[in-house]
């Protein structure tokens, strides 16, 4: 059971699947002002705040406040195209070469310079066991700084979605921040080239808080010094109905809900007060149930099998209204999606392929579900009635984000309701090898 996540966002929208507020999203078209508004503070509420800020190590997540802080080489424009950022210009010499040109006086939120070896050096920490890019990266022999300002990459194989990689996870942090730190403390304490730099992090109290960065060397087209706004706030609260009483008790237009609990999607439509995008797009953004291939008794085939025929997709979209139904691990729009799959549903044929896997009176498994999103509680249990008349019995387990993420990973957990952002990619490879290849960051399989 999948679907393409809408991420309802009140007052704006962000990003792609992954919150990069910068990534586009290639929907609708966006609404510009005829004047831009400058300063003020934007107070973004969210049903949590990760763990680690640190771009490098994210552990699973991909939201916004990882982001804001850094930029990356490259990035993809709103029609989802290759910008530059970081690099001003790059080459692919040859299928295995690429060559970037770096932009020149560049600072980070310390001062210190950004160049071709501060490129370098990231790039190595991307790729390093630190990292949670290390796998995408895989296929990356050698970085050097052939030059002050030229960054060239050596592949070891020809690996078409490098570009993507890099717009993906490419963000560059200070080098000399953690010169006499370990790498664990820039994930409390973020520094690199991005509009907005630290400024503090109330863990207990949930209040992250971010200021404009004073030397950030871009402008917008009309000459006006980025960014617009004076400060970002970000503001955790995991209930979503104290979410909506915050958000809709504030008088200032520049509060943000990002990702409001579905129940209350139509009636901040209906409210004139609100501003609500809905972000379909082409992100490759998914919510659905994963089954551990490594796992008893998900290293059955069939009983996989078993478990897909007694689901009704028709049953479970009544409660996610405001979702797209898929049929794969891509949404339909991605190049690399089969448009040929379609969802079955037979609880008969299900409960002898059960049989046949070698469980005739049925069993018991465990569905894992994470606690800040009501949704996943209402489509488990409609799962949950669905397999018991096949003869299997759900036992639903509601845990933190964090100990789903890191059960998956470790193998502690086996059956699971989760989300995905693509990982920032639009190439299938950001699902694909992530979720389902031996070396991905989950391996499914």
């Amino acid at each position: 059971m999948v679907g393409v996540g809408t991420a309802g966002a009140v007052a704006g929208c962000v990003g792609d699947g992954d919150d990069d507020p910068e990534a586009g999203t290639g929907g609708d078209e966006r609404t510009v002002p005829d004047e831009v508004s400058m300063g003020g503070t934007l107070d973004f509420i969210t049903n949590e705040i990760p763990p680690s800020i640190d771009v490098h190590q994210r552990m699973g997540y991909g939201t916004a406040e990882q982001y804001i802080a850094y930029e990356r080489l490259i990035k993809h424009d709103q029609d989802l195209s290759f910008e530059g950022r970081l690099a001003t210009d790059w080459e692919i010499v040859d299928d295995r070469t690429y060559v970037f040109t770096l932009r020149d006086g560049v600072t980070f939120h310390d001062g210190s310079e950004f160049n071709a070896e501060v490129a370098e050096w990231n790039m190595e920490r991307l790729m390093s066991d630190y990292s949670g890019s290390a796998a995408v990266f895989s296929p990356v022999d050698e970085v050097e700084a052939t030059a002050e300002n030229e960054l060239t990459i050596h592949l070891d194989e020809t690996f078409p979605p490098l570009l993507d990689a890099l717009a993906a996870d490419g963000y560059m942090v200070s080098r000399a921040a953690l010169e006499d730190q370990e790498n664990e403390w820039m994930q409390e304490n973020p520094v690199g080239t991005g509009p907005f730099e630290f400024e503090s992090w109330d863990q207990r109290d949930g209040l992250l808080e971010y200021t404009a960065y004073d030397d950030y060397w871009r402008t917008d087209d009309e000459g006006n010094e980025l960014p617009y706004l004076d400060a970002w706030t970000f503001r955790e609260i995991p209930e979503p109905q104290t979410q909506l009483q915050q958000f809709q008790s504030q008088d200032d237009p520049g509060n943000y809900l990002h990702g409001p609990s579905d129940e209350f999607v139509d009636d901040l439509m209906d409210d004139e007060d609100f501003q609500v995008s809905e972000v379909l797009a082409t992100s490759n953004t998914i919510n659905y149930l994963t089954m551990k291939t490594t796992m008893e008794p998900f290293d059955n085939p069939q009983v996989r099998e078993a478990i897909y025929l007694g689901i009704d997709n028709e049953a479970v979209r009544q409660f996610v209204p405001h979702m797209q139904e898929i049929n794969g691990p891509l949404p339909s729009h991605n190049w690399g999606a089969s448009q040929n799959i379609q969802p079955e549903y037979d609880p008969e044929q299900a409960e002898q392929v059960l049989a046949d896997a070698g469980f005739p009176d049925g069993l018991d498994v465990t569905l894992t579900i994470w606690s800040d999103d009501p949704q996943y509680e209402q489509v488990a249990t409609v799962v949950q009635d669905q397999l018991g008349e096949i003869g299997v019995t759900v036992d639903i387990e509601v845990v933190e984000t964090q100990a789903l993420l890191e059960g998956l990973q470790t193998d502690e957990i086996s059956f699971a309701g989760v989300h995905w952002g693509g990982g920032g990619f639009t190439d299938p490879y950001g699902n694909l090898h992530n979720l389902y290849h031996s070396q991905g960051q989950f391996g499914y399989i």
